[in-house]
């Protein structure tokens, strides 16, 4: 059998005389001559060509052979050079890395960061978001969803639920989470001893140890907000069992926590004269148990109100801000060092028409002409400076159900004109109001005495004035509000924010059940064919049924005008340019922004995939 090693070197040698003879072009007869010597002892060899040999080589080949032997070296090369960038190129990607840092503005300064207290300050709340960690957290995409929990079950009769936790999860001072500390701060919430806001929400659940990562909590009836409820942060009670009850807002661990979130108390700045701790910085925290955090230092500063931080933020002494009002939000808008956050609220701000008023509201006609004169889009950019989203049902974007073409109610004055007409509400030329039967087409529209409902209310009036229609606003406090006018129902119209719990349901606001005093009916709807869809809704475990149910439930509803939905309020905030991964489509409360902050980074590296 021929040795296929000497075989392959034989024909290899033509192909590299070409390289050879870019250097030993000018070579004289004699050493062409050494030079084939040399690459013909390769016949007889039993290993691969020497160096010196390879460069003998294009002394044996003829000028035709050097060219094409040259021209296929070229394409080797070029054609290596390519592969080699489309794989590279195809397994590359760039990730996050750790590094870099970030200073945030708040308005205000922190007292208790402590999750037994924080619910009641945004500062506390914003702080003890990213020190502390729950069972669970808030995620933009999918909800509550589980955090020092691995997993959960829930009974079938939704009374009892089970969780079991991370094993990898530490304190700050590195000891492991345990179930022990679950349960004494369940404990410490319901013990009256530490005056915890948070003490009627947990007042009929009970919690116990199943085993070594196991935790279990009984209800006493199913709660649809429970799974919000575990979000609370948790605290070490090797820590905190050594502190008496009655002096625990008083402990300094309230401002230098100890916590198992991603980030670590690191230091605080004072005011050497008031006390007031005007800068506090975290660190991140290297055992954290999830991916991240990659940020490696965040400092928060505080200023005494909205204004101060503001100036502070244009003047780059600040990189972000907590909170920024829709009209500093626009003069902004431009920084080319700082991006405007949006995050929608679970509300929808909607003219709630009271169909239990003895006036014209109850003329479905009239409540028509009203919401085809309704500019929403007007009311959006002068009021909010377009932060705002337009809405046309009671079904946030980010619900299952919602639907771009619920409503057919787009702004026609003109078409609004035609309906009361036909209706019998006749415009009176000397009064400009319209009549029908001696009866004035007029209302009062009741909201709260918040500046920005106040100016959707006085644009309402003025476009509503156009049509005939007078309205005299009323303004109440929260007060006010709670204990009078939604008790008794004592509206015409009522312009208003409905809020969704987490669990996104719409049933308390539309189902006829809920139009009881104390309720949140507000148009005092009532629709049997509604409340079945509803009931549907809330019941199926099936997506595509809920979603099928709640759209019939919009076009139902929609078709009978109670109300005039008109846009979802947005949470305003500014980050630093540098930022990525900030971004949130939705949020409970503002210190939801940040659920994600081990998700942040400034700095990338490139990584290969091994595929």
């Amino acid at each position: 059998m021929p040795d296929l090693s000497i075989k392959f070197k034989t024909k290899i040698k033509r192909v590299l005389a070409s390289i050879v003879n870019l250097f030993t072009k000018d070579q004289t007869q004699s050493s062409k001559h050494l030079a084939m010597a040399q690459v013909l002892q390769v016949k007889n060899a039993k290993r691969m060509p020497t160096k010196k040999q390879f460069l003998h080589l294009p002394s044996i080949l003829s000028e035709k052979e050097k060219i094409i032997a040259s021209i296929s070296l070229l394409a080797i090369i070029i054609s290596g050079t390519y592969l080699t960038f489309c794989i590279i190129g195809t397994r590359q990607h760039t990730i996050p890395d750790i590094g870099g840092t970030y200073t945030e503005g708040l308005i205000g300064s922190p007292q208790l960061i402590n999750p037994l207290y924080s619910s009641t300050s945004d500062v506390d709340a914003d702080l003890t978001t990213i020190i502390y960690s729950g069972l669970m957290k808030f995620d933009a995409k999918q909800g509550i969803t589980t955090d020092l929990a691995e997993s959960f079950t829930v009974s079938e009769d939704k009374e009892q639920y089970t969780f079991k936790i991370r094993e990898n999860a530490k304190w700050h001072d590195h000891e492991p989470v345990l179930i022990d500390d679950i349960i004494f701060t369940i404990n410490a919430i319901q013990n009256s001893q530490y005056r915890s806001p948070l003490s009627n929400s947990f007042s009929d659940i009970s919690v116990s140890q199943v085993d070594e990562r196991t935790v279990k909590f009984d209800l006493k009836e199913p709660s649809n907000n429970f799974l919000e409820l575990m979000t609370v942060g948790i605290l070490p009670s090797h820590i905190w069992q050594d502190i008496s009850p009655s002096n625990a807002v008083l402990t300094s661990y309230n401002i230098k926590p100890i916590g198992s979130g991603p980030y670590e108390f690191k230091m605080l700045e004072k005011d050497s004269k008031s006390g007031a701790i005007l800068s506090y910085t975290v660190d991140r925290f290297n055992n954290y148990y999830l991916e991240g955090p990659y940020i490696e230092s965040i400092t928060f500063k505080f200023y005494p109100d909205i204004d101060t931080a503001f100036t502070a933020l244009q003047n780059h002494n600040i990189e972000g801000m907590s909170y920024l009002p829709i009209d500093q939000a626009a003069q902004i808008q431009d920084d080319s060092h700082i991006q405007i956050k949006q995050s929608g609220l679970h509300e929808y701000v909607s003219v709630f028409f009271n169909l239990n008023s003895d006036t014209a509201i109850n003329d479905v006609q009239v409540r028509k002409a009203l919401s085809f004169t309704t500019y929403k889009e007007k009311i959006i950019n002068e009021v909010f400076s377009g932060l705002a989203k337009q809405m046309n049902s009671f079904i946030l974007p980010e619900m299952l159900g919602y639907s771009e073409e619920i409503s057919d109610v787009i702004f026609d004055q003109k078409y609004a004109t035609v309906i009361l007409d036909e209706a019998g509400w006749i415009l009176n030329q000397e009064t400009g109001m319209r009549e029908k039967d001696e009866e004035k087409l007029s209302f009062t529209l009741t909201t709260l005495d918040a500046t920005e409902l106040q100016s959707v209310a006085e644009m309402i009036k003025s476009q509503w004035a156009e049509l005939g229609v007078q309205i005299e606003i009323k303004t109440v406090n929260q007060t006010a509000l709670q204990s009078e006018i939604l008790k008794d129902h004592d509206y015409d119209i009522l312009l208003l924010g409905e809020v969704y719990g987490n669990d996104l349901d719409p049933y308390g606001f539309w189902h006829s059940s809920q139009t009881d005093p104390s309720k949140l009916n507000l148009a005092q709807y009532e629709n049997d064919e509604v409340d079945e869809l509803l009931e549907t809704a809330r019941e199926t475990q099936d997506n595509q049924v809920k979603i099928d149910s709640l759209i019939e439930a919009q076009k139902l509803i929609c078709a009978d005008y109670p109300a005039i939905f008109l846009y979802q309020p947005q949470y305003t905030y500014a980050i630093s340019e540098n930022i990525n991964g900030a971004d949130m489509a939705r949020i409970l409360k503002p210190s939801d922004r940040l659920s994600n902050i081990n998700s942040w980074f400034i700095k990338t590296k490139k990584s290969f995939s091994e595929e």
